[in-house]
């Protein structure tokens, strides 16, 4: 053997070792014993160039080589334990008679976690390398070109097989490992071979990683955890595709939104421990990418006025521009009724050039105006408290704690007058937006009985509010009419007329809704015919009465009938 090794057949000997052993062969003890002496005597060339025991060494196929042929596992601690790579890769079927054991998809692994255990080598290597073992693990993923190490009895290649031979024979231990796809894929997640664009490597078990263009430079929002992949590395397809294996998903304004939703609608996020500053970077983010809250039921937490933390649903906005806000109505229990912190304001401000002064201020308008209506931000007081969404347009609701102050410390007037002010934006939750012209009432009403008694509930509570009359009696709201100018004196004390302040002005026509009477309609002259009883009413006031109801009547004889 040392004869052949400092020959030109170092390298290729091994193709002249007995063929196949057969039992039926005379000279079959004697082969089978000179198998075994052979593979315990240092006559193989490892990857330093020293002898070595053929049974003690691991030829490493093309599978897990790097570009240039060499182990992509190579390093301090386990080139001494690789077979040459000068040995011809069609002769590994006679080197494995020797006892020569062949690397599989488990022992790559195995050798990989030594290699990266030096993290500073690691991640030092050569691009084309990292690129090549992406490739590598790529197939490990698949299970694709295991040999799925076996016993050195159960390797085969072709004919060459010698079920002669056992482990007894070579003395080798052999640990089995799960060759199943998942037990390969949990080991390939475990390791770090992700570069992030903040220098860190992580693993592929790592949440939200996100593949960065290279022209991905654009601001993310703090606080999210997010992994934006190196975008050098994210330029290498094989890399790239790895990274989709792991669950790597494109750096997209739109997929970022999606996450900073998720994660405040999640029952497990936890917005006291984020800090300010992420939590207006957040919704910063969502504002410059567009993001609208079509559906009304994504509900961001963001950061009050003491810095505490609260639905965008409960919150107010402060404005000075607007009355009847509910900056001025809340200014003594702010405390109870929160505002978003004042850093929101400007969180969207330009550099402050005094020459852009009108540009800025149209920057922040559009940015209160996004927060008003998709973070659900209000500048005035809120009529109701939702309890419960039913669907997009249904919910669940009750009046209030906010109305219910100012009716208490205001009183019923400001109540009713903020309501008449902004009645576009107060109306849906006072008169039910049914689809009657599509499903009729009844199928309507059946979405949900207690949507029903929400309105109901509500409209009860605003037309028993009592009000101070013109002729100095109380009475519930819809029981009243508004101070019509002209008015007949015969019905003088048959209705309540409301004390109003401005009493022409046309806000207050929308408390029709409220049972007020607005006009002098057949509904007016019911009332007074409904309140003659208890006035000392002449004949000649109940004959005016009767001839309006009569004059009014065309078109509802069968409901007077």
């Amino acid at each position: 053997m040392q004869w052949f090794n400092n020959s030109t057949l170092k390298f290729v000997w091994p193709r002249y070792l007995p063929a196949k052993l057969g039992p039926s062969d005379f000279f079959h003890p004697l082969k089978k014993q000179m198998l075994v002496h052979l593979s315990l005597m240092k006559v193989l060339e490892d990857l330093t160039g020293q002898p070595e025991a053929p049974r003690n060494l691991i030829y490493v196929p093309r599978t897990y080589r790097d570009d240039s042929g060499e182990p992509l596992t190579k390093g301090a601690t386990t080139s001494n334990l690789y077979l040459s790579t000068q040995y011809d890769d069609l002769d590994y079927k006679y080197l494995q008679r020797l006892g020569v054991r062949e690397m599989d998809h488990g022992l790559f692994l195995d050798h990989l976690e030594k290699v990266i255990a030096n993290m500073n080598d690691f991640i030092h290597r050569p691009a084309e390398w990292h690129s090549r073992l992406a490739g590598v693990l790529a197939e490990v993923w698949d299970n694709r070109y295991a040999s799925h190490f076996k016993k050195l009895d159960k390797l085969a290649i072709g004919e060459e097989f010698d079920e002669s031979l056992s482990d007894d024979d070579f003395e080798i231990d052999s640990e089995p490992f799960s060759s199943s796809p998942l037990a390969f894929r949990a080991r390939v997640r475990a390791l770090p071979v992700v570069p992030l664009r903040d220098g860190r490597w992580v693993s592929g078990r790592t949440d939200n990683l996100l593949l960065a263009a290279s022209t991905s430079d654009w601001e993310l929002p703090g606080g999210m955890g997010l992994s934006v992949i190196d975008s050098t590395a994210c330029q290498d397809s094989r890399r790239e595709n790895l990274y989709r294996l792991f669950g790597a998903k494109t750096l997209e304004h739109k997929r970022v939104c999606q996450l900073i939703v998720n994660k405040h609608t999640s029952p497990d996020f936890k917005p006291d421990a984020v800090l300010r500053a992420d939590l207006i970077s957040q919704a910063k983010f969502l504002y410059t990418s567009g993001w609208r809250n079509d559906s009304g039921a994504a509900f961001i937490w963001l950061a009050t006025e003491f810095d505490g933390r609260a639905k965008c649903q409960d919150l107010y906005i402060d404005t000075e521009k607007m009355a009847l806000s509910a900056t001025h109505f809340f200014a003594v229990r702010r405390e109870v009724f929160l505002f978003i912190h004042e850093d929101y304001l400007s969180a969207v401000d330009d550099d402050g050039d005094d020459e852009e002064e009108e540009e800025d201020d149209e920057t922040k308008k559009r940015w209160i105006d996004w927060l008003k209506a998709h973070l659900c931000l209000s500048e005035i007081p809120r009529l109701i408290r939702i309890i419960r969404r039913v669907s997009s347009i249904y919910h669940v609701f009750e009046m209030s704690p906010e109305f219910d102050f100012i009716i208490t410390e205001f009183g019923e007037y400001y109540a009713i007058k903020l309501i008449c002010e902004y009645w576009d934006i107060y109306r849906f939750w006072v008169v039910w937006p049914r689809i009657n012209h599509f499903l009729g009432d009844e199928t309507a009403s059946r979405i949900d009985p207690a949507v029903d008694v929400s309105y109901r509930q509500v409209q009860k509570k605003i037309r028993f509010l009592k009000f101070k009359c013109t002729d100095g009696t109380v009475a519930a709201l819809e029981n009243t009419v508004l101070p019509l100018s002209d008015i007949p004196k015969e019905v003088d004390g048959c209705v309540s007329f409301l004390k109003l302040r401005e009493p022409d002005h046309k806000r207050w026509k929308h408390l029709e809704h409220f049972g007020v009477g607005v006009t002098q309609n057949l509904d007016f002259y019911f009332r007074c015919l409904q309140n003659f009883s208890r006035t000392k009413g002449s004949l000649r006031k109940a004959t005016f009465i009767y001839e309006q109801i009569q004059a009014r009547s065309a078109g509802y004889m069968g409901l007077l009938e």
